[in-house]
């Protein structure tokens, strides 16, 4: 099982200016910046010889169900949401 984990971190835009972007690591590797984190680092991941179903978490938290290494590197992921996490109207 490869965990991945999901923070923010600070990017310099210049001397005087940044803001926050997405983090997602796991195994030594890192991907950051805008758009499909988790994805890109399950492409390299799966390019390093990674197999097996990845869980992400933000701190402690699940963000989705356990799926497997090649559904997020191919970006088809179709998992969903632990209940927990769900709004309540999609709940019902």
């Amino acid at each position: 099982m490869i965990r991945i984990e999901l923070d923010t971190v600070r990017k310099d835009i210049n001397g005087q200016e940044w803001r926050w972007v997405n983090r997602a690591s796991a195994c030594g590797m890192e991907e950051s910046g805008d758009g499909r984190v988790i994805v890109n680092l399950c492409q390299r991941l799966l390019e390093g010889g990674y197999t097996g179903e990845v869980m992400v978490y933000r701190d402690e938290t699940p963000c989705f169900n356990p799926l497997s290494l090649e559904l997020w590197a191919g970006g088809g992921h179709k998992g969903e949401q632990p209940l927990e996490l769900r709004k309540i109207e999609e709940i019902d």
